[in-house]
């Protein structure tokens, strides 16, 4: 299980030492237990105090058993330490150590039984510089474990991987940023292990993976003088740690977050700009056992970056973090998902009008994925803590799981097949609308789209012959009003697709059938006086080829009620 990194403070070299603070919600607030769905949820997650919450890591040992740590102000610019523990049914916070005066981060957290966990990040009091803050879980409580003695002036852990109770990782950097740092628990303490630097100045690690004991991983960045910044990749391989040469690529890159699946299957992912305080991209590379290539990710032409990535199978990768316009604006949450092939966009859901950014990602298992950052209260400018969770429908043998979905317009299914399926199979729109098709998937693979109308849509497995409902509705802004109201009816997230439309239908007053309101339009909504006098209206909607009859089925229908 990975350590996660990064926020989007310290993205700026220069700001080594500074974490922007995000996210909100009250001390132990406990969740209501909500389903897990298909696609992106956001869930109840609680805050301290009334100021800034943050979080910057996940890691879980199962659904029942999951860790997310931060920080959280109370006062400002004094950081504490945040833990949130998740039980299957709420999330509550956890008392944990702070040992500086000034501040207390925790940066990244690794999960390897319900009786031990760590979470690392680093400390400061006044006059004091960085100090690395170990904490572990004994099953019972946080407490602090000592770091060895360092030199230097500044050391900050930024990730942490677990392979055993006796080998775990944490990796960051010392001497004020100047070196890379890496710290290797045995069982019965800390110690300092030797670690390589590329450039002179500026070498940082962020993130640590570790497929087994001889083969770690960790990611970060250098400076390479006239060049800028650079991606830097270390190797443990049992003995030693190595420079491991990435993609020579013009301008400026470095890495936030690293995750092994295989030997042969390692994901890093992070940011481009040039100078790199601009993040003009994210970015993303790929280890295949021989070498690193960069794999471009369809965010590059945004501003934002990747500070997460989770590996679920060769042909199953999430990464996360946030976007936004050149323009001026709020910044919003990001996912996407890479299928083997290619990268595809996936929605997430944004808490109110301000920024949102998702720091961390972890698959729990194939059934499930968390991700967690935070959102900014655009009223008082208070960040708080943004929590989103999904999980797949399941490809097998005997059928979908589950067979019916419901869901909104703009929404992203995801489907995965189950390695121990053995077999492969296909996600096929069998709406005669083409609108997707997986092709023949084989197990460990994942497949995922975007629903952008309302409707009902059928999905059949080819290769099984079995089928599955997804649900999209139509919405009506205000539900009831007078004769004069003007109503908002709502059957798309956006444009329909090129070669597609929409058909909305209304039922009247004193009517039992639908007659058509809006026919082969391409528009995502309407206004709607009452023309009919008082009574309820009811609305459906549905996707059609514009050039032929194919179409899915109405959605449910939406009701208003004019007075």
């Amino acid at each position: 299980m990975n350590g996660w990194r990064v926020g989007t403070g310290i993205i700026g070299v220069g700001l080594l030492f500074t974490l922007a603070l995000a996210a909100t919600n009250p001390l132990n607030a406990g969740a209501i237990p909500v389903p897990c769905q298909p696609t992106w949820e956001v869930l109840d997650g609680p805050n301290v105090g009334d100021g800034n919450n943050y979080l910057a890591g996940v890691s879980g040992t199962s659904s029942t058993d999951v860790w997310a740590v931060g920080n959280y102000e109370p006062q400002l610019y004094l950081p504490q330490t945040l833990i949130l523990h998740f039980d299957g049914t709420a999330w509550t916070v956890l008392p944990s150590p702070n040992l500086g005066t000034v501040y207390n981060y925790l940066t990244g957290v690794a999960a390897i039984s319900t009786k031990d966990a760590w979470a690392v990040g680093w400390y400061q009091s006044v006059g004091t510089d960085p100090i690395p803050l170990i904490l572990h879980w004994d099953g019972t409580s946080w407490t602090t474990v000592p770091a060895p003695e360092l030199s230097g002036n500044g050391s900050p852990l930024w990730g942490v991987t677990a392979i055993s109770s006796d080998d775990v990782w944490a990796v960051g950097a010392e001497n004020g940023g100047s070196d890379t740092l890496a710290l290797h628990w045995d069982g019965v303490a800390w110690k300092l292990v030797t670690t390589p630097d590329a450039g002179d100045s500026a070498n940082v690690l962020k993130g640590v993976t570790a497929v087994s004991s001889t083969d770690v991983w960790a990611a970060g960045y250098y400076y390479a003088g006239a060049d800028g910044y650079k991606d830097l990749t270390v190797h443990w391989d049992g003995s030693t740690w190595s420079v491991v040469p990435g993609p020579v690529l013009a301008g400026e890159m470095i890495l936030l977050s690293i995750e092994a699946a295989a030997t042969d299957d390692v994901w890093a992912v992070g940011a481009t700009g040039s100078p790199i305080e601009s993040l003009t991209g994210a970015y993303a590379q790929h280890w295949d056992g021989k070498a690193w290539a960069q794999v471009p990710v369809i965010t590059e032409e945004l501003e934002g970056f990747l500070s997460g990535v989770a590996v679920v199978g060769t042909k199953d990768v999430w990464v996360s973090g946030e976007q936004f316009e050149f323009d001026p604006g709020p910044k919003e949450s990001l996912a996407e998902h890479w299928d083997g092939t290619s990268w595809t966009a996936a929605s997430t859901l944004n808490v109110g009008t301000g920024d949102n950014t998702l720091s961390a990602i972890t698959a729990l298992s194939t059934d499930e994925l968390l991700s967690v950052g935070s959102y900014q209260d655009a009223d008082t400018g208070v960040f708080r803590t943004l929590i989103q969770q999904m999980c797949p429908v399941k490809v097998r043998q005997s059928g979908f799981s589950p067979a019916s979905i419901n869901v909104q317009r703009g929404d992203t299914v995801t489907w995965s097949i189950p390695q121990q399926e053995g077999d492969a199979h296909t996600v096929t729109d069998g709406t005669r609308l083409r609108l997707f098709n997986s092709g023949l998937r084989a197990p460990g693979s994942s497949f995922v789209f975007t629903f952008v109308g309302a409707g009902t849509y059928r999905v059949i497995d080819r290769a099984t012959g079995h089928t599955m409902t997804v649900r999209v509705p139509i919405a009506a802004s205000p539900e009831t009003g007078g004769t004069e109201t003007e109503f908002q009816i709502t059957w798309a997230a956006d444009s329909a697709p090129l070669g597609y439309v929409y058909d909305v239908a209304i039922r009247r007053p004193g009517s039992s059938v639908f007659a058509a309101w809006r026919t082969g339009v391409t528009d995502a909504h309407a206004k709607f006086l009452p023309d009919a006098g008082p009574g309820q209206y009811a609305f459906r909607a549905r996707m059609r080829v514009k050039a032929s009859t194919a179409a899915s089925a109405y959605s449910r229908a939406v009701v208003i009620l004019v007075t």
